[in-house]
This record gives C-alpha cells, sequence and structure tokens, in this order.
C-alpha cells in the first residue's frame, strides 16, 4: 500500500509515523514496555499522544498551511486515526479504512491498543462516542466487510445525531467498497476526493503548477497517513 505516495503524486506534503508497537520484538513486548514506563497508559493513548507530536513537528514546516491538516489510516492506522481527530483539534478532516469501528469489531481490548480493563465498560462505552467527539469536522468510514461495513452504519448514524445539531449532516459518511480487509483503488480514490473536498485542495491545479526541475513547493494541505495492517 503507497497511499503517501499518491498523496503526494496528487501534491499534498505527507508524514508517516511509525506506530511504536512496530518497533522492537513487537506489540506485546512494547505495550509491556510502555507499562513499566508509564504506568496508567493505554498503547492508543500513546498512538494519540505521538499523532499530536507529528503535528507539532508538521506546523515548524514553512511550506505547510496548518489550517489544512488530514489525516488516513487503514486498519492499525484506522485506529489511530479516529482518536487522533477525536483529540487532537487541529486536524480538519479523517478517513478511518478496516479498522473495526465498534469495540466488538475488532481487537480493541489487545494489550497495545485499551487492554482487557475496557471489556467491563462495553457496552456503555462504545466508540459512536469517539465519533461524536470528531463532530462536526468531516470523517468517513470505510470499510470491505471485514472489520468494517454494513455493521459499521449503526454507529455512523447515532454519531451523525451530534452532526446534526452542529450542522454537520453531510460531513460524516459510511462506504463499503465490499473488498475485505483491504484499500483497494477505487476506495482509495474515494478517500482522495474525500480529503481534496473538504480540505479545499484543488489536485489539478496543484500539478500542473509543479516545477519541471526539482525546487521546493509550499503551501499544500499536509495529510498523516498511518496504513500499517499488522494487529489491527
Amino acid at each position: 500500500m503507497a497511499l503517501a505516495l499518491e498523496l503526494v503524486r496528487r501534491g499534498y506534503i505527507t508524514l508517516s509515523p511509525e506506530c511504536f508497537i512496530m518497533k522492537g520484538d513487537g506489540p506485546k513486548s512494547q505495550a509491556q514496555e510502555l507499562s513499566r514506563r508509564r504506568p496508567g497508559w493505554t498503547g492508543l493513548g500513546k498512538m494519540t499522544f505521538d499523532s499530536s507530536r507529528c503535528l507539532d513537528y508538521l506546523e515548524t514546516l514553512p511550506q505547510v498551511d496548518r489550517s489544512r491538516l488530514g489525516c488516513i489510516g487503514h486498519s492499525l492506522g484506522a485506529k489511530e486515526v479516529l482518536f487522533a481527530m477525536a483529540f487532537e483539534p487541529r486536524l480538519r478532516v479523517g478517513i478511518f479504512n478496516e479498522g473495526g469501528i465498534g469495540l466488538r469489531m475488532s481487537n480493541w481490548t489487545d494489550p497495545w491498543y485499551l487492554s482487557e480493563a475496557m471489556k467491563r465498560h462495553i457496552p456503555e462505552m462504545e466508540n459512536h462516542q469517539v465519533l461524536a467527539l470528531i463532530a462536526p469536522r468531516p470523517f468517513l468510514v470505510m470499510g470491505g466487510d471485514n472489520a468494517d461495513g454494513a455493521a459499521s452504519w449503526l454507529f455512523v448514524k447515532e454519531a451523525r445525531s451530534v452532526y446534526d445539531l452542529l450542522g454537520g449532516r453531510d460531513r460524516i459518511g459510511l462506504y463499503n467498497h465490499r473488498a475485505g480487509h483491504s484499500f483497494p483503488q477505487k476506495a482509495r480514490q474515494v478517500a482522495y476526493e474525500w480529503l481534496d473536498y473538504w480540505l479545499e485542495f484543488n489536485c489539478r491545479q496543484v500539478m500542473s503548477s509543479f516545477p519541471t526541475t526539482s525546487q521546493e513547493s509550499g503551501g499544500y494541505g499536509p495529510i498523516l497517513r498511518y496504513d500499517r495492517d499488522r494487529s489491527r
């Protein structure tokens, strides 16, 4: 998968952070190390903190338009996108593909996400509440009838009531590409058009203005990209 490369070719500036659970001996050992170093932290909490630090960095770059920040992610990356959007107001638009929007639709209670401790709070606490925190900013849930699909509509529908209150009914949506736990080209095109529209980004105009030789070009909307599939 080459989301960042494809977005760069559209004219975006991208940052593709490596999730901390990909380091060392993998998710379980990284979750244990986090618990030792930061008692009380969840893995997803660290991922959300790391997302904010990525935005801090992007805002130091003169070529970045800090008013047009967005994020896109697949699987594990989709989970990061959901919580980054909910707790980071600087993000203007998000795309969530095959992350399992419901807490019982994927492995949210694994030790590197919300941990076993979350189980006792389900279903009183669910991710439609997290979705509601994003309103009224644009958010697109995408699925392939694996982690997400028709069952995801209940979560979108519940969050939509908050979007309605804030005048943003058209800013949350669900797209089922029916391609399993993947992010096929047709679905990626839908995602990129969602970003272009809500970030007011004219892909064709930017591409036609690119210099023919290697020079710096600035002012384009940056995108945080998460597309790692490990540990879903």
